[in-house]
């Protein structure tokens, strides 16, 4: 079961590179090659899994013993233990020097030698990759930077999550090379046989023209359409969520409004704890369903969240400004217009260029803090609300009229 482990982390690298190239509006070609190419890695990393978690099972049924066994064959090697933090290597040295390992590594580093050849994968989780040599399989990095040095080969898929990919001179990678949240560098003389791109933060700022100058018009003019085409997605998108759950929608926005710091505190706990949370959830077979969901549904959290903070900045504006007459529309516009007014400027600074430039810049970094403070708060409001309904008003009984009292009757004596 433990075999396992390598693979869901493929997977789990997979689903998020895609659900990151679904959020980009950078240019159309570029998000079309970005998921197709995580589509494709997504899916030959669900068929490796299943084999290897087979493949593992049946060595582990057939070896036995101490700490490091053997397996029948003279030239296969297993070990199953703690010892270095490894999880479960089994290697195989061939008379050719070709020595068959799966490495994980769990905040440590690992480095492949100029004269080590591997024919297995290669995955660190908090820790940095380092390849000297050569690797058949895939190189990970989830949480650390991946650093392939001068003549380095990968036949497989190189993935960085949350650092750098380095590509030196001479590279060759047999698969694809993304970066997820974080930089692609690569040399020119290095060789990627299929796509190399940047998904996530990292992306985000290149189509913007305001952190390379260097930047083609085309681009820049691309990056700043697109930024207000998204601007008006999330109007649409607040709108419809009001409309269609208005109730938890409201709570979301009452609790931001009246615990503004909790939710925040909430919400940096909550990206805190979601990494390792995944990780461990992973470690099982049962768990990796609800990892995948985990990871499914925090976009859907943070943009819910985000929502829910624009509509109270929009209706704070309106009240202010005095804008009449005040409706969803006009209040969800303002709101979001508002957020991403920051990143907006920067954008058409960055694409008018000259001195310019270095405002935008400024304008890009405090505008892209304040939506980071804003999907925070929502997002942190979405885990302590948990999405539920707002508490209805109890129904108060009528009150209970007592009976009037009968009147008096009066009865009248004649004489005889």
């Amino acid at each position: 079961m433990r075999r396992s482990v390598c693979s869901s982390l493929y997977l789990l690298a997979g689903v998020l590179a895609l659900g990151a190239a679904e959020a980009q509006a950078a240019t159309c070609n570029q998000v079309h090659d970005a998921t197709q190419q995580v589509t494709e890695a997504a899916t030959r990393h669900v068929v490796e899994a299943i084999t290897r978690h087979l493949v593992g099972s049946a060595i582990a049924d057939t070896a036995g013993g101490e700490d490091s066994v053997g397996s029948g064959h003279p030239n296969v090697r297993m070990r199953i233990g703690v010892g270095d933090h490894d999880i479960v290597n089994v290697e195989v040295q061939d008379h050719d020097d070709v020595k068959q390992a799966d490495y994980v590594r769990f905040g440590e580093n690992i480095d492949i030698g100029p004269d080590e050849h591997l024919s297995g994968d290669v995955v660190a989780i908090g820790g940095n990759v380092t390849v000297a040599g050569k690797i058949d399989g895939d190189c990970v990095s989830i949480g650390g930077n991946v650093n392939l040095k001068d003549g380095a080969e990968v036949e497989g898929d190189v993935v960085c999550m949350g650092g750098t990919l380095t590509l030196g001179d001479s590279v060759k990678v047999g698969s694809d090379a993304v970066s997820l949240w974080g930089r692609l560098k690569s040399s020119p003389s290095s060789k990627v046989y299929g796509h190399s791109s940047e998904v996530g933060v990292g992306r985000a700022f290149h189509p913007v023209g305001v952190f390379n100058q260097h930047q083609g018009a085309g681009s820049r003019v691309l990056g700043f359409i697109g930024r207000i085409v998204w601007v008006l997605l999330l109007v649409g998108m607040g709108l419809l969520a009001f409309s269609v759950f208005p109730g938890r929608m409201r709570r979301l926005a009452d609790t931001v409004h009246q615990r503004g710091l909790v939710t925040f505190l909430a919400g940096m706990a909550g990206w805190i704890l979601w990494l390792p949370a995944v990780v461990l959830l992973c470690i099982t077979l049962v768990g990796i369903p609800v990892a995948i969901l985990f990871i499914v549904f925090t976009p859907i959290m943070a943009l819910l969240g985000y929502l829910a903070v624009a509509e109270i900045v929009g209706k704070r504006m309106v009240e202010r400004l005095n804008f009449a007459p005040v409706t969803g529309t006009k209040i969800m516009l303002v709101g979001v217009v508002s957020l991403e007014a920051a990143v907006l400027l920067g954008k058409f600074l960055g694409f008018i260029g000259s001195f310019l430039h270095y405002f935008g810049m400024l304008l890009a970094v405090l505008g892209w803090s304040v939506i980071f403070v804003a999907v925070t708060m929502g997002f942190g409001a979405f885990l302590l609300t948990r999405f539920r309904n707002a508490a209805e008003p109890p129904i108060e009984a009528p009150a209970l009229v007592p009976p009037a009292p009968p009147s008096p009757q009066t009865y009248s004596v004649s004489g005889g």
